[in-house]
């Protein structure tokens, strides 16, 4: 016995293993195959390395294309939105594997008598055992396999969530991108003398159908998307009903000040303000593909620019100038982060990013040399 087991028991072998019970653990195991030591030692050491390997199993998802960045397995693993339901998944699957390994430490106690082990002895114990082996490991995989397939489909699930409301909100800022609601509302606002009172705002139809129709799948986001997601929709209903008091209201005074249909505009695009802020939150948090990110966020920033320029104007002499002028340093960086993304974007997936990229950093130039005029006149 103790010439078969004296070269695990080697004092130098013994001064690297003691206190690490699971080399001596491995390398039983391992020795089943009869792997020498020192490709056991570089296995066991490489242990502790498992999860800088694994990092390596993910793509850069700067250099992933647009129709990887939607694929299902890829986002299984690497989406923060499903690192719950991926993190159940590689538990089991270890857990199964280490149930694997202490089956095989079983066997070997079970046909190693006191003259060692033998093939014979090996061959008899698998014959002897082969019905249950079988039975245990059928019954192990399909475990494994509900497991599998139930993280899958709950992932699947939730990633279809983050994505239709990520959809409908980008949708809806994309199209007052288009149409460049904030300067339109601008103007309107500096002509509103010249608009009759029987301008009326009437607007029935339903553009919030992803957030009436899966409002309770919000449950499955994380809490701060569904804060941000929930205000978004808030305040867009907010702005749509400003609008159509706006409409409904006449004429109060000569002063822009005192008029309450200079107030009721303001009054919607300090809502729609807030609303572009909420979508651009959520963009932040549902959307991870960064070049379609980027993209989103740059629409999104065109109109809530404008709006924020002019209510920095309107809201001069009101507490609500306060709440913007803490934003600014926000933009600041937020403008700045953004613009340098979509400078290192080379790929043809940023190219939409690009094409807003100048009008972008021209808007947000105009409230820098605003905000600095101001500051020489104080």
């Amino acid at each position: 016995m103790s010439e078969q087991v004296g070269e695990f028991e080697h004092p130098e072998h013994e001064s690297k293993s003691r206190g690490r019970w699971w080399i001596v653990l491995a390398r039983d195991t391992v020795a089943l195959g009869g792997a020498s030591l020192e490709i056991l030692e570089k296995t066991v050491r490489s242990v502790p390395r498992v999860p800088s390997l694994l990092l390596h199993l993910k793509r850069d998802v700067t250099k992933l294309f647009s129709q990887e960045s939607q694929s299902i397995p890829y986002r299984f693993f690497n989406s923060h939105h499903v690192q719950d339901l991926s993190l159940i998944f590689i538990i089991v699957s270890v857990l199964v594997v280490l149930l694997g390994v202490f089956s095989g430490i079983y066997l070997k106690q079970v046909a190693c008598g006191a003259d060692g082990c033998s093939s014979l002895g090996w061959g008899a114990v698998f014959l002897a055992h082969i019905g249950s082996i079988f039975t245990t490991a059928g019954s192990v995989l399909a475990g494994w396999g509900v497991v599998a397939a139930w993280t899958y489909q709950a992932a699947n699930r939730r990633l279809g969530v983050v994505d239709l409301f990520a959809s409908e909100i980008a949708s809806l800022c994309n199209v007052m991108a288009t149409f460049d609601a904030g300067r339109q509302f601008v103007s309107l606002y500096a002509h509103l003398d010249e608009v009759t009172d029987q301008t009326r705002f009437v607007s029935e139809e339903n553009y919030f159908t992803v957030f009436q129709g899966n409002a309770s799948d919000l449950e499955v986001l994380d809490g701060k998307a569904v804060v941000h997601v929930t205000a978004f929709y808030t305040y867009m209903k907010s702005f749509r009903d400003t609008l159509r008091r706006f409409g409904r209201t006449h004429k109060g005074g000569d002063n822009p000040k005192d008029d309450s249909r200079h107030q009721a505009l303001r009054n919607a695009m300090y809502c729609l303000f807030l609303s572009l802020e909420s979508a651009r939150k959520a963009i932040h948090l549902l959307v991870e593909f960064p070049p379609r990110r980027a993209d989103h966020l740059a629409a999104i920033l065109l109109t809530e620019l404008v709006c924020f320029n002019f209510l920095d104007k309107e809201f001069a002499d009101d507490f609500k100038h306060l709440r913007l002028d803490q934003r600014r340093a926000d933009y600041a960086k937020e403008v700045g982060r953004l613009l340098n993304h979509i400078d290192r974007g080379k790929t043809e997936d940023w190219a939409r990013a690009r094409s807003l990229r100048d009008e972008l950093s021209k808007r947000w130039n105009e409230i820098q040399i605003k905000a600095a005029l101001t500051a020489e006149k104080a």
